[in-house]
């Protein structure tokens, strides 16, 4: 497991990299992993971002809507070919097709756990800010779709993030 960790933190820190090098406020920062188990991707959104979107959208009322929206940012799958690596470490673990359903989920809760100990560990790093910035970045691992255990997993990420609020705020 520590190899994947390893992995998944490197290919994630490359993908935020290239992505922060824009010079944004990003707000918003996920692993997005699909049931299927493939290599996560990221999704972000920066205030930048959010305001472009509700100009262009000329919806102020979408605001709430998109600002936690992994599937409408413009950063959404951003730097996907940095998780390439992932992909191929995944390749040589079972996939869903070839085990039961039990076994799949714990296959499923390894990988997720993983992939939250990457973003522990950045997060460990300041990677995504520290102090008072730090507490205005949201981090997470989610899976798409949501489930219950994107929550659990947002409080155990951000436990001083003031954002965090808002965002369990807009989840409910």
């Amino acid at each position: 497991m520590d190899e994947l960790v390893s992995i998944v933190q490197a290919c994630t820190r490359l993908a935020f990299s290239e992505l922060f090098g824009n010079k944004e406020h990003f707000y918003y920062c996920v692993l997005l992993v699909t049931g299927e188990g493939y290599a996560p991707t990221i999704s972000a959104w920066s205030w930048e971002a959010l305001n472009r979107e509700c100009t262009k959208q000329e919806a102020e009322h979408l605001r709430s809507e998109l600002m936690w929206s992994y599937a409408d940012s413009p950063y959404y799958a951003f730097g996907e070919e940095f998780f390439l690596p992932v992909q191929h470490h995944l390749s040589l673990r079972p996939s869903i097709d070839e085990l039961s359903d039990e076994e799949w989920d714990k296959e499923w809760q390894d990988r997720m756990l993983a992939y939250e100990r990457a973003m522990k560990n950045l997060d460990e790093e300041f990677f995504f800010g520290q102090g008072e910035t730090r507490k205005q970045v949201y981090i997470n691992v989610e899976s798409m779709p949501m489930e219950e255990a994107d929550i659990s997993r947002a409080i155990r990420l951000n436990p001083s993030s003031e954002i965090l609020k808002d965002w369990l705020s807009d989840m409910q």
